[in-house]
């Protein structure tokens, strides 16, 4: 059982606990007052919302649940989500208000063969979605962008076994995943499209990334020798010089395998200050990283 908890000013504190079931893909609304994640809790995959306000109490809404639904997203200043959901066996991206209601279907293509359309990603400035779009059953899968209607649907970066689009704060750069043969990395890639750099590489799998709120450091996690590793590099200096920060068995304990970093004007609880990139953590279960 995966919970949410968060780091913050050095106190570890739960912030929704359930029995059974996962709680996953964590997101942060822009003024720091809710947060979305995915739980499989009762029995579906679905999306949840709740106050962020660091009470265990505290009550999270389903809002969707009739059909598996996955990786939410905070969208258009915070005042609804970016889904993705599986119809017929294809993914496709959703979005509707922080009640569950007026839930739309963005994807205006049937997904081709592949799984369709996965991972939501918004950039920070523009009104655009980014996603993932698997294009074929062996899992090749380009990134791509739409407009917030779903139109204006536009491939942004070719490559192979393409995941987890994540976008730098001033969405200058994006950090990526690729699987390659029996490697994984995870490269930059600059706002035109173009590869900037592999920032690390892995004879295992990469899994999610994040960049600290001043773009000098990218955070991200790896399952490395039976081990899940959180990682620290500074971007575009290298696929070398990642720093451990932590590091969890995974026979004992599962590790952190969803995670952000985020740093809010008005953070929770507001006793406390912000003092640098890191103090705020959101993760997949109690030993979410504490620095």
């Amino acid at each position: 059982v995966s919970q949410l908890y968060y780091s913050y000013g050095g106190i570890m504190k739960e912030m929704f606990s359930t029995t059974s079931g996962d709680c996953r893909n964590p997101d942060l609304s822009s003024d720091g007052n809710y947060l979305c994640f995915e739980s499989n809790r009762n029995g579906l995959d679905s999306i949840y919302v709740m106050p962020f306000g660091g009470n265990s109490n505290t009550t999270a809404t389903l809002i969707t649940g009739s059909t598996a639904s996955y990786q939410p997203r905070f969208f258009n200043s915070s005042t609804g989500i970016v889904f993705s959901r599986l119809v017929s066996s294809k993914h496709r991206i959703y979005s509707c208000d922080l009640s569950g209601n007026a839930q739309t279907d963005l994807t205006q293509t049937s997904g081709g063969a592949g799984l369709g359309d996965l991972e939501p990603e918004l950039h920070p400035s523009l009104d655009r979605i980014y996603f993932n779009y698997s294009i074929s059953t062996s899992l090749n899968e380009d990134i791509y962008y739409m407009d917030f209607q779903g139109g204006n649907r536009t491939l942004f970066y070719n490559g192979v076994n393409l995941s987890r689009p994540n976008w730098n704060k001033d969405g200058t750069t994006m950090a990526i995943q690729r699987n390659i043969s029996t490697s994984s990395y995870l490269s930059s890639v600059n706002s035109s499209g173009t590869l900037i750099q592999d920032e690390h590489t892995a004879s295992t799998v990469i899994g999610c990334s994040d960049f600290g709120v001043n773009n000098t450091k990218l955070y991200f996690n790896r399952l490395f020798n039976q081990r899940y590793e959180i990682l620290r590099k500074t971007p575009a200096d290298g696929a070398t010089g990642a720093e451990v920060l932590r590091t969890h068995i995974v026979s004992s304990n599962r590790g952190v395998k969803n995670f952000l970093v985020r740093t809010q004007n008005s953070p929770k609880p507001t006793s406390d200050k912000v003092k640098d990139e890191s103090n705020r953590v959101i993760g997949g279960n109690k030993n979410t990283i504490n620095y």
